[in-house]
């Protein structure tokens, strides 16, 4: 008994094959356009200081119902991609400070978020793109407006109300005061990042002493 193969069925069999092919090599390139553009087009954070005024310079504050000069410290973050950046926070992921020529890490200070500037938030809801918002890093008052803060006191640590501390400007203000530093040289770890971005991490350094 013979068999004979139909080309019509041969032709539909290889038609069928190359739509099948074509259809998955289509999504597949699909697929990849959507990812490559996303990428493209991603937002990209740069956390950064600038070392002059307005964002970092001498000011007043008020402390108890006198002002009193005060050393203000912010910080910059950047979208330098090509779409919003959305939900971003900055977070101080831990403190080394230096002690006998080594670095250990700050006892007591916990991963704890900034605050954006005017906003007063741990939340920024949207950054456009080329577009730079602050961040409030922190302040040294003048001693002597401490005197009537008594916030400004780390019950962990010896400093005493005349001496000069850096207030991490935190989204809460803790009970053991965890965010107020003595004078030393501290390395702080910080972290920004935003729901559809890639995180950011940069290190700043502090040294300052009594006057």
């Amino acid at each position: 008994m013979h068999h004979h193969l139909s080309p019509s069925n041969n032709w539909t069999d290889t038609l069928t094959a190359i739509g099948t092919l074509l259809a998955v090599l289509t999504t597949v390139f699909f697929f990849l356009y959507e990812r490559i553009k996303n990428y493209l087009n991603r937002p990209v954070l740069k956390l950064d200081i600038n070392m002059a005024p307005p964002e970092c310079h001498k000011t007043t504050a008020m402390s108890g119902q006198k002002l009193f000069s005060a050393f203000w410290f912010r910080l910059y973050v950047k979208n330098n991609g090509k779409s919003n950046a959305t939900n971003l926070e900055v977070i101080i992921e831990k403190v080394d400070k230096l002690v006998d020529g080594k670095w250990i890490t700050f006892p007591g200070f916990l991963p704890s978020n900034l605050v954006w500037t005017h906003i007063n938030e741990p939340n920024l809801k949207n950054l456009l793109p080329g577009t730079t918002k602050n961040v409030d890093f922190g302040s040294i008052l003048d001693p002597a407006g401490r005197l009537s803060n008594p916030a400004e006191r780390n019950m962990d640590h010896t400093n005493s109300m005349t001496d000069n501390v850096f207030r991490v400007n935190i989204s809460i203000q803790p009970f053991n005061a965890y965010n107020i530093i003595e004078p030393g040289d501290y390395l702080f770890h910080l972290i920004a990042g935003a729901s559809n971005s890639e995180a950011c991490r940069s290190k700043f350094h502090l040294s300052f002493k009594n006057a």
